[in-house]
């Protein structure tokens, strides 16, 4: 949805916040803080949004706030770093290349994808070998 559109569903994001926090709180998986950490830093981005008249996409802060919910502020982090060095290299790639200017606007919810996906393969395999 957010390539073709440059759209995320806030009614798919508001459902996955109301889960993630139903099954932290059932599952007790993470931390109060650690959640909260979390819902802080997507807090930050949803202000960065404003600020910046949507330099970054609402939809892109709600999906940090829910991630957050999810793997907490650390592993959000984390991610986020990955994201925006994924995002970094693919944008010089793609304005070297001449395949887009610097007012083009790329979607962020693909490199999120991956940047999830990797971190959570390092600490799925860091917990079995090690």
């Amino acid at each position: 949805e957010d390539i073709r559109f440059r759209k995320i569903s806030g009614c798919l994001l508001g459902m996955a916040a109301v889960l993630g926090i139903f099954y932290q709180l059932v599952q007790k998986e993470l931390m109060a803080g650690a959640m909260i950490g979390g819902l802080g830093i997507g807090a930050g981005f949803l202000l960065l949004s404003y600020l910046t008249k949507e330099g970054i996409g609402y939809g892109d802060s709600l999906l940090i706030c829910v991630l957050g919910i999810f793997v907490g502020g650390a592993e959000l982090i984390e991610i986020l770093l990955i994201t925006w060095m994924a995002a970094g290299v693919s944008s010089m790639f793609m304005l070297t290349r001449r395949k887009f200017s610097r007012k083009v606007s790329i979607p962020f919810v693909p490199f999120v994808t991956v940047s999830y996906v990797l971190v959570t393969l390092e600490t799925y395999i860091g917990n079995t070998v090690g």
